[in-house]
């Protein structure tokens, strides 16, 4: 059998008479699209492209981009965890800043008219000390060893993981922070992704290193790229709508064979009940500022923020 070259190993002139070809949306019977997410399933980080495990990361960390981060979300599920099912939300709010179940909510699923009044938002309603109604927050990355490919991941980062005070390491929200006083953004470094010494999967952030300026020129597009919106935004469809089987779920085209944002699912990668009673109830802390030259340039900024970690 011949093998298939890959638009990227194709000889210029070859790809501009590709780029005159219409593409066949009818090939197969459906319009296909891509999806890619980083799973943190057994303290493993997984890729997985529409739905299929493709690689498992034999470290217990990985170099990333931050690209775009959504607001803070919360879930509830009204049925406990099942190990390798997926299920959609009973309830849900896309923004804890408006502290408002999603409009998208069917009325009869809706738990109150305020997440917080909702007695899901009450310590104890989980296992535990933990909240029934759990936080999440999606983020739209891509790895740091391919950039140039512009494939966008979603990876979802776990209540403990934004939240939880880690003795010496930073989880989501402190490494936001840090950042944040160092007037760095998160798409200006790649980031270390890696798992606590914890029983569950809890990771922790650090800075590794500056982006080059093609790198960090191709992040600059790739933040309002559809691939990345989608990413973030969640879109998700109650179970009395549609059964949700699946991650296949996600990559439905619809019937005019246009490309659309397909319904995002929150996936339970691994059982957080117990993650959850651990977690405090999020505070909100004003952060640290640092003495940089007010002369200094971004890249000494960065250069500096660097050598504070590593002290």
């Amino acid at each position: 059998m011949t093998d298939i070259i890959s638009l990227d190993k194709m000889p210029a002139p070859y790809k501009d008479l590709l780029a005159k070809l219409k593409p066949e949306t009818n090939l197969g019977g459906e319009n296909f699209s891509t999806s890619r997410r980083i799973s943190l399933d057994g303290k493993v980080f997984r890729k997985i492209i529409n739905g299929k495990e493709v690689q498992q990361i034999k470290e217990e960390k990985m170099d990333l981009v931050i690209v775009k981060a959504a607001p803070i979300s919360r879930m509830y599920y009204k049925e406990a965890y099942v190990e390798g099912e997926h299920s959609a939300p009973h309830c849900w709010s896309p923004d804890t800043n408006t502290a408002r179940p999603s409009t998208d909510v069917l009325a009869a699923n809706r738990q109150a008219n305020s997440c917080l009044e909702c007695k899901h938002n009450i310590k104890g309603s989980g296992q535990g000390q933990g909240k029934a109604c759990r936080f999440q927050q999606r983020l739209a990355v891509m790895l740091a060893d391919g950039i140039a490919t512009r494939e966008i991941y979603l990876l979802t980062v776990p209540a403990a993981s934004i939240f939880k005070d880690v003795e010496h390491k930073m989880t989501m929200q402190a490494y936001a922070r840090f950042l944040q006083a160092h007037n760095t953004p998160a798409a200006a470094v790649v980031t270390e992704i890696s798992f606590a010494d914890f029983s569950y999967p809890l990771l922790t952030f650090s800075p590794a290193r500056p982006l080059e300026e093609k790198e960090l020129e191709t992040v600059v597009e790739m933040q309002e790229h559809p691939d990345t919106i989608d990413a973030v935004t969640l879109k998700i469809i109650p179970d009395e709508m549609e059964e949700v089987a699946g991650f296949e779920k996600e990559e439905t085209a619809p019937a005019n064979g246009k490309n659309a944002a397909a319904p995002a699912i929150a996936f339970r990668d691994t059982k957080t009940d117990e993650v959850e009673a651990k977690v405090e109830e999020p505070t909100v802390k004003k952060a640290k500022t640092t003495k940089l030259e007010e002369d200094s340039s971004p890249q000494e900024q960065l250069d500096e923020l660097l050598e504070v970690w590593d002290d």
